[in-house]
């Protein structure tokens, strides 16, 4: 099966800082969550509170789609129920029918705290007919106790029909070779030291040689 790789889903990496055009109950973006790529994630609200992105898209009658996303614990606490829907509408937004409805078990999620993430790949049910738009939900469910969830990389592609499921992301590639050494710096300012102490006075030399017998003076004749 083919897929078209352009995101159905608009700002499904949270890149632009903010949710819009996503719809948030007790949610929000942040950069001091966990983050799977880049600088922002979708943070949803633990505890006693429900909460929720969903954004409406454009689909065709007849096609199917593939959804990814990544989703994580932010503490050590248990996380509370995670559902994901996308249910499709006419034009008039009357519901037609629902093509995803999974669950992310109570407990199940991986502490993001340890960079780990869980991924998530599912297939949407054909577009009806009459269908105009469809409404992507991912909503934590309330539960006293439970952490906040970080959400990330939410993408929906047009997929054809004989597609099978996405396969998991594959493993990191090894680490690249170390990079060549630097040049050498620029040798540093010669440092000014104090005068050294004068040093002691050398021995006496040999006496010299004795010197020539000077010429005889004239007399004086008596």
């Amino acid at each position: 099966m083919s897929i078209q790789f352009s995101n159905l889903i608009q700002n499904g990496d949270f890149e632009t800082g903010v949710l819009t055009p996503w719809l948030g109950e007790n949610a929000a973006v942040s950069s001091f969550s966990a983050k799977k790529t880049n600088f922002y994630s979708a943070l949803l609200a633990g505890g006693a509170l429900s909460s929720s992105i969903s954004q409406y898209i454009f689909v065709v009658p007849n096609e199917s789609y593939a959804l990814s996303a990544s989703i994580t614990k932010l503490s050590s606490l248990p996380n509370a129920q995670v559902n994901i829907y996308l249910f499709y509408f006419d034009g008039s937004l009357n519901y037609l029918s629902t093509g995803i409805s999974t669950s992310l078990s109570a407990g199940s999620l991986p502490n993001g705290a340890n960079g780990t993430w869980q991924d998530i790949f599912v297939l949407t049910t054909p577009v009806p007919s009459n269908a105009v738009y469809a409404q992507m939900i991912i909503q934590k469910v309330a539960q006293a106790g439970t952490a906040d969830l970080a959400i990330d990389e939410v993408v929906l592609l047009r997929a054809s029909s004989d597609m099978g499921a996405i396969g998991p992301t594959g493993p990191a590639g090894p680490t690249g070779a170390t990079g060549a050494t630097g040049a050498t710096g620029a040798t540093g300012a010669t440092g000014a030291g104090a005068t050294g102490a004068t040093g002691a006075t050398g021995a006496t030399g040999a006496t010299g040689a004795t010197g020539a017998t000077g010429a005889t003076g004239a007399g004086a004749t008596g």
